[in-house]
């Protein structure tokens, strides 16, 4: 065990002594909060190898994406100054490492024996996790974006370690966390796609997608309050990714004309009102 432990601190040692570049002289490169955060999410990973809690192969993938965030860093300091949007991407990048270095922990730290083990649910977890910095990488995502979507992630995790709290995940508490992650996919793919496709032109559907946030949102809502099941929800969620491929086709040529705004309308108001009638019904019921 100790030579365990000696090897992964080690490993930490000869990754992090490796982001040592060459620091850069100029104006207006300080990102002293940047680094404080580097810092804390070293010293994280590096307690979760000491008390297990983070497998040496989980610590090396960690460090890896360390590696990376201060390489862009870097990148982003060499022409002498980091603009606000830069600090921003950095920022992001470090929030969403930070979210799976929590989750690895916390997810370890409250299992119990008992039925909580949840490997699809942490594996869906960490695809979405890396969409979102593929996404943040290739401007599909602006910061505050991800920023959002690594927040949502988080309440996620959260509901997940207290549903583990008592060493028993039911499969109704599992069906809530996939419904959840399941809104949450389809919410970064749409962002992602939108942006994939549009082009200079009269192609902004601000109502539209701001109305595609809300039903995803009461979605999720009519799954952890019982009224919508997990199968119930993948099928909406389903309609809602059909809405978002219609939506980005017709991005495709620079401009949505009134018809096809019309037609978008008209599904997310179906989409909408089926939500709404399986909220009302099940109320009902249970009345």
């Amino acid at each position: 065990m100790k030579s365990k432990l000696l090897t992964s601190s080690l490993l930490a040692a000869a990754l992090f002594a490796g982001l040592g570049l060459a620091p850069v002289m100029a104006q207006n490169t300080n990102t002293p909060n940047i680094e404080r955060a580097h810092q804390e999410i070293s010293a994280r990973i590096q307690q979760g190898i000491s008390n297990g809690s983070i497998t040496p192969t989980e610590a090396q993938a960690l460090y890896q994406r360390g590696r990376a965030i201060e390489m862009r860093e870097q990148q982003f300091k060499s022409n002498g100054t980091a603009s606000p949007q830069e600090r921003q991407i950095l920022r992001a990048d470090l929030d969403g490492l930070n979210a799976d270095v929590e989750r690895m922990m916390a997810n370890r730290d409250v299992v119990r024996p008992g039925n909580t083990a949840t490997p699809g649910i942490d594996r869906t977890h960490q695809t979405i996790s890396a969409r979102i910095q593929q996404g943040i990488g290739s401007g599909d995502l602006t910061p505050s974006e991800a920023l959002a979507l690594n927040r949502r992630s988080r309440e996620i995790e959260m509901r997940e370690n207290q549903f583990k709290s008592d060493g028993n995940t039911s499969p109704q508490e599992r069906q809530t966390l996939r419904a959840d992650l399941e809104g949450l996919n389809a919410d970064v793919e749409r962002m992602m796609t939108n942006r994939d496709v549009v082009r200079p032109g009269n192609s902004n559907t601000p109502g539209i997608d701001n109305a595609q946030n809300s039903i995803s949102d009461r979605i999720d809502e009519g799954v952890r309050a019982g009224y919508i099941t997990e199968r119930e929800a993948r099928r909406l969620h389903r309609r809602e990714r059909d809405i978002a491929r219609h939506e980005a086709g017709f991005k495709s040529d620079g401009v949505v004309t009134p018809q096809e705004r019309r037609q978008l309308r008209n599904e997310v108001t179906g989409l909408r009102g089926e939500v709404e009638r399986m909220m009302r019904n099940e109320r009902r019921g249970r009345g």
